[in-house]
């Protein structure tokens, strides 16, 4: 087992393609998509509408006591 990226892939194609490194690089690819599309939904509205943000936190003393 290669214990870098730059000596799995000074060897050979195969070796390279079977070791470690290139599934772990997918698994951040794959977890950083996952994690971008599930938090991005939540933040572009805020980006877009500042005052959503405002008034949300401006309004939440006052909610109890109604």
């Amino acid at each position: 087992m290669a214990t870098s990226v730059w000596r799995a892939m000074a060897g050979n194609p195969v070796r390279f393609v079977l070791s470690r490194w290139p599934w772990r690089s997918l698994a951040y690819v794959v977890s950083s998509v996952a994690v971008i599309s599930i938090a991005w939904p939540a933040v572009l509205p805020l980006l877009l509408f500042p005052p959503l943000l405002l008034a949300r936190s401006s309004l939440a003393p006052f909610r109890g006591s109604c």
